[in-house]
């Protein structure tokens, strides 16, 4: 069974590939992004990201002045 011409289509894939990375980011979004933007741990204030020395690895990219990881 041959696929219609417009299902092989290079701009139909890309598409159909985009959606499908941002249904997959919606669904795997808590593990992507497991901490609350709007929780504030000012202990943790401005703190380097985590390959940086004094970073944290529970914050990849670090955190702003509010302790809220970036």
């Amino acid at each position: 069974m041959r696929l219609p011409h417009w299902m092989r289509s290079a701009r139909v894939l890309i598409g159909l590939s985009i959606i499908l990375v941002v249904a997959l980011a919606a669904v795997f979004a808590p593990l992507l992004a497991p901490h609350d933007p709007n929780d504030q741990n000012l202990i943790a204030t401005l703190l380097p990201p985590a390959w940086l020395p004094g970073g944290d690895p529970e914050f990849l990219l670090g955190t702003d002045s509010l302790g809220r990881d970036v």
